[in-house]
């Protein structure tokens, strides 16, 4: 699947991450695959006092490269991704 695409054919901002799902079944690395521009730039050129850890996006990378460990973002990808429960990121097991 093209994942770039696939983000590329939202008008907001959009992420496709990934969730390493365990065989405990808990999860690992959460992973942003891929991102439309609107989404970039929040990278990229993040608003006055906002600060990315970096602000280049390097696609698969964990997004606590971008960002400090979120467990409300964490359990949202997982449910989504694992759980298949709806939430407002598209997440890939």
């Amino acid at each position: 699947m093209d994942f770039q695409a696939l983000a590329d054919s939202f008008y907001a901002a959009a992420s496709i991450v990934s969730v390493e799902k365990l065989e405990n079944g808990n999860y690992g690395k959460i992973c942003i695959i891929a991102g439309n521009r609107p989404y970039l730039d929040t990278i990229e050129h993040p608003m006055p006092g906002v600060e990315m850890k970096t602000t280049k996006f390097i696609p698969g990378s964990e997004y606590t490269t971008y960002m400090p460990p979120d467990l409300n973002f964490e359990n949202s990808c997982y449910a989504a991704a694992v759980s298949k429960k709806k939430h407002s990121c598209l997440c890939t097991s």
